[in-house]
């Protein structure tokens, strides 16, 4: 079944995780587009203003550690189901914080949320997908960052335009809600989570979502390797992560991801402020910022396209070294309108193709029962080198470095990351009912 086209249903469930994850963007830069108005009302210096920016990350690299493993013992629908109530209910309570203390803490509780739910959506992507178009939809999952921060930049000013920075916050949450309701509705378990674990009902659940997708209905679940416990709906172990001789692949997703996220939030975080600094014009810097997104989702779903043809793992390197390439580009350009925003444009282009390869290649190197749990931990690594990142660079400029030296020693990261991927070796998958 996995080799037959996409119904209209898949389809969906792919668009809706997409949407979802577009909350990603929009709460990573929630604090950058009320940043201006919370200094001014709160009397905010740049130390504050940075602890609320690491604040979410922090939060996030939490909750991909202790609550994305929920996928794994109660259902990956659930747990994304769960996650954005804890989404919905600290956006909107951060509209009605009454200090940068209580925002702070707010961020980092909303942050769980959000870590939660892009491990699940991850391996919910990949498994809805077909084997033809499994990288591409995996790769349109992974550009909904840049959709959400660029369509929620938007939105801000909208809203600000006529209400005050709390509203920002308020409508995240209102959108959390709206997409608990839709997800309720339309959002599938795992077949994955239903053939390995067997909770009560497992077999007429897994054919419900088959008849969604015009499947043949199965008489039985099919066996899997080494069997599945009926009702074996316990809490996977990390530990289990390193067993079987898989400590090595385990270590190297933690690895690449950290190296990625801290070249990866780097350029995101400072470009726009590199560029103002070097005497262009805060419209240069925030123009900057679009074109990056922008060419992140173009790469993105060229990166999907091709990764079928090419090799998920050999077009990943590809992009990582021509990510710090870029970035390597962008230290040594000069300092014209012209010359910066082309060099930031592909860095943001390289940007998109390698987080793409990023949800492309590291589920895959765990077991299914314990896919999201690995995964999860693997980002949550990210999220450490997306706080590290920009604060490496900033004890880099505060100690001397210009603006070649430190590019460089930002971009190297990334190039290293592409090193370690000959080290994540998939994972046979085991048998289970496959779209």
């Amino acid at each position: 079944m996995k080799s037959l086209p996409m119904s209209p249903y898949q389809v969906i469930v792919v668009a809706l995780c997409t949407l979802i994850s577009a909350l990603d963007g929009f709460d990573v830069l929630v604090v950058a587009f009320t940043a201006p108005v919370l200094s001014k009302e709160w009397g905010l210096g740049p130390a504050d203003v940075g602890l609320l920016f690491s604040a979410g990350l922090i939060g996030m690299g939490l909750g991909a550690l202790f609550v994305a493993p929920m996928g794994d013992w109660i259902g990956r629908r659930r747990a994304v189901i769960v996650c954005l109530g804890i989404m919905a209910i600290g956006m909107v309570a951060s509209g009605y914080a009454a200090s940068h203390k209580e925002l702070m803490l707010l961020r980092v509780f909303t942050g769980l949320g959000m870590g939660g739910i892009l491990a699940n959506l991850n391996i919910l992507v990949g498994e809805y997908s077909n084997d033809r178009r499994r990288e591409l939809c995996t790769s349109i999952m992974a550009v909904g960052y840049q959709v959400g921060a660029a369509f929620g930049g938007l939105v801000a000013i909208w809203i600000m335009r006529y209400y005050d920075w709390r509203a920002v916050y308020i409508a995240g949450g209102g959108t959390a809600v709206a997409f608990i309701l839709i997800s309720l509705w339309l959002l599938p378990e795992s077949l994955d989570f239903l053939s390995h674990r067997r909770p009560p009902n497992a077999l007429r659940k897994v054919n419900q979502m088959l008849q969604r997708m015009g499947r043949q209905a199965l008489a039985v679940l099919p066996e899997v390797a080494g069997g599945a416990a009926k009702g074996a709906v316990r809490k996977p172990r990390l530990s289990s992560l390193l067993e079987g001789g898989r400590a090595v692949p385990t270590v190297a997703a933690c690895l690449t991801y950290l190296l990625v996220m801290t070249s990866v939030y780097f350029f995101i975080s400072w470009i726009p402020k590199i560029i103002t600094q070097s005497g262009l014009s805060t419209e240069n810097g925030i123009s900057a910022s679009v074109l990056m997104n922008s060419a992140g989702v173009i790469s993105g779903v060229i990166f999907g396209l091709l990764a079928h043809y090419v090799g998920v793992r050999r077009l990943s390197a590809v992009a990582m070294v021509c990510l710090a390439a870029a970035g390597v580009w962008f230290g040594r350009s000069e300092a014209t309108v012209n010359s910066m925003l082309t060099a930031a444009t592909f860095v943001g282009f390289f940007i998109g193709s390698s987080v793409a390869a990023l949800y492309a290649v590291i589920p895959k190197v765990f077991a299914l029962p314990v896919r999201t749990t690995g995964t999860g931990l693997a980002m949550s690594f990210g999220r450490l080198g997306g706080a590290v990142g920009p604060y490496i660079a900033g004890l880099a400029m505060a100690s001397g470095f210009d603006r070649p030296e430190y590019c460089l020693l930002l971009a190297a990261p990334v190039f290293l990351g592409a090193l370690v991927l000959r080290w994540l070796n998939p994972i046979p998958e085991d048998a289970a009912p496959q779209p």
